[in-house]
């Protein structure tokens, strides 16, 4: 059941007991709260972490309401789209976080409902990675392109920094929720074959996957498209028709 109106990110501030699916709370004991070894670590590597959780907003940005801590199972990646954005920008992202060049930013509380990925939006934690990426790494053709651009003009893969924050933001995730999937927004709608791309594929969704023993790219639900060989997919599994990629 969603609940909606202005209490509902306050509800994320209070602790919910009980609701790992093994029955217990899940265990975290690594020296502080998990958002303070988040700041921390992310700070180790030269990132600010901003909290803009109870900020207003309307629009886009908004939530349309919370869901259950234990319905939160997977953590889904994003690419922009943008070869940059400012930092309030930010505000009009439907996502739970989002990743600068060393900033990242937590936009609303795990349990906010965001419309970010179709039939995923029940289930998923969406995280946005500034960037313009291509689906996969160095192919051109598979650059999401508006009329009139250039594939490698417009090109900007999410840098190595990046890439390890949005890593600690997923062990951050793993730690707050009963997380079972990385997944990505390809697996939610047909129309995002390239969301998020190769590089963030390998380089954040399946070594988060790994270093947690969740599900790796799926479930695929909706109109979504399974993960592909190239970004860590099963073998054989085709990026599009025009580009295997494998």
């Amino acid at each position: 059941m969603l609940i909606s109106g202005p209490w509902y990110w306050l509800l994320d501030q209070i602790r919910t007991l009980g609701q790992h699916p093994a029955g217990g709370v899940v265990p975290f004991d690594h020296g502080g709260e998990p958002i303070e070894i988040l700041r921390r670590e992310l700070a180790a590597i030269g990132f600010d972490l901003l909290d803009w959780r109870e900020r207003p907003r309307t629009g886009r940005g908004a939530a349309i309401g919370t869901r259950p801590l234990k319905k939160c199972t997977a953590v889904l990646w994003h690419q922009t789209a943008t070869r940059s954005m400012g930092l309030e920008q930010s505000l009009g992202v439907p996502s739970h976080a989002i990743v600068h060049e060393r900033t990242v930013i937590l936009l609303h509380p795990i349990r906010a409902y965001m419309q970010h990925a179709g039939a995923a939006n029940s289930f998923s934690i969406g995280v946005e990675i500034v960037c313009r990426a291509a689906g996969i790494e160095g192919d051109m053709r598979t650059v999401w392109t508006r009329e009139g651009e250039r594939a490698r003009d417009v090109v900007r893969e999410a840098t190595d920094g990046q890439l390890a924050a949005a890593r600690l933001l997923g062990d951050y995730y793993e730690a707050e929720a009963p997380i079972v999937a990385s997944m990505y927004h390809r697996n939610s709608e047909e129309s995002r074959v390239s969301d998020p791309g190769s590089r963030i594929a390998w380089g954040v969704g399946l070594r988060v996957a790994e270093a947690h023993g969740l599900q790796h790219g799926g479930p695929v639900v909706g109109s979504g498209k399974a993960t592909p060989t190239a970004w860590g997919g099963a073998l054989g599994e085709p990026y599009n028709w025009r580009a295997r990629g494998y």
